[in-house]
This record gives structure tokens, sequence and C-alpha cells, in this order.
């Protein structure tokens, strides 16, 4: 069951689970009672923020779209944590979706950097991180010696994007793979369908 559900609880599924039929839900929003196969996006921002600390980056903005914001930001908090460096809430920009959102990002940063120093930015998804480079791009910013830029999901085009994007990568045939073997076993063998939670992996390019 893919779900965008913003609640623990849903009628729909209280009956499934008391009727025993099995489902799994994949990556759902809010955790609940029912069993998922979830993906860890807070430990790709920890990582992403380790990463870019590492590379001197010391005044670090986070790009963020409404959906599914607050992981991102938990892990951009935890990493920053981590590495010594103090949250400030005027380096989270919040825009619009897709590439012209990373444009909105983009013209946000600028001004932000008006008042104080910016490195480099996390981005919401790799196409938050394109439409901002077109905006960079514009403005004569050199990525990433003037800005790093991090996307996440590892979107097939990102490794053709000048500069090739630095992004964090969902896992993807190894969850299908675990969503079939639960739901086989359950069906075949009446065994417990199991949660489990995937982390993700920084995939290093040369925007950061």
């Amino acid at each position: 069951v893919v779900t965008n559900l913003q609640t623990s609880r849903s009628d729909v599924l209280d009956d499934f689970a008391s009727r025993g039929f099995p489902f799994i839900l994949v990556d759902p929003p809010t955790r609940g009672p029912y069993p998922s196969v979830e993906i860890d996006r807070a430990s790709g921002y920890r990582d992403a923020v380790r990463h870019l600390a590492s590379k001197g980056r010391l005044s670090i903005a986070l790009a963020l779209e409404e959906f599914r914001s607050l992981e991102r930001l938990s892990g951009y908090r935890e990493g920053l944590e981590a590495v010594g460096l103090g949250f400030a809430s005027e380096l989270v920009l919040h825009c619009g979706k897709g590439f012209h959102g990373g444009r909105e990002a983009g013209e946000a940063l600028f001004a932000l950097m008006r008042s104080r120093p910016v490195d480099a930015v996390l981005c919401h998804n790799d196409k938050v991180a394109a439409g901002m480079l077109s905006l960079l791009h514009e403005r004569a910013v050199s990525v990433p010696e003037d800005l790093a830029i991090v996307g996440f999901d590892d979107d097939d085009y990102s490794a053709y994007l000048s500069p090739p994007l630095t992004t964090i990568a969902q896992p993807g045939g190894e969850v299908g793979a675990y969503i079939f073997e639960q739901l086989f076993n359950r069906l075949g063998l009446g065994s417990e369908i199991r949660n489990k939670t995937y982390g993700t992996n920084l995939v290093p390019r040369q925007s950061a």
C-alpha cells in the first residue's frame, strides 16, 4: 500500500488488519501500527552535513519543499550538532516544488547571502538542486568553488548536470524485493510481516 496518509491510523487499514488481510505500507509519511518498510531520510542529511563540514563548509543552508520536510530537517539539525555547528533558523529556506521551487530557493539564498555568508546548501531533492543550479549559473556563481550543493534521490539526470550533482541515494530494487518476500512468505507460510527501515547512501560528485 502506497499512501500519503498524514495520521497514524486509518479505518480502511484497521479493517484490513482485523480481517487478517496481508499488506505492507511503502514508506508511509506517518509511523503507525501497521507493517511497513521505511526510508530513513534523516540519516542521509546527517551524512551530507558531515561530508560538507569535512570539506570545510561551515555555513550550510537547507532548501525544503513542504512534503516530508520534518525528517530532512531533523537529519540536518542532527548533522550540524554532530560536527559542532549551531542551528540557525534563517538558514532554512522554504520553497515550492521541483525545478521552479529550486529557483525560488536560489533567490531566497541570494537574499540571505547579503546579510551572512553561506558556502553550501542541502536541497529537498534533485529537482530543487537542479533548479537552483540553473539560477546560480545565470548569476555567475561557481559550484562548488563559491557554493557547494547536495541533492536527494539520485535521479538519473543528476550525474549529467553541470557540475555533476552530489546527492543522497535512496534504496531501490532491494525495497521491492523485501516487500515481495514478506508478502510471499505471509501468503505461502503464514509468517508475520516484519517492519524494516532502510538507510541512504551519499553519492559524492563534483557539486560538493
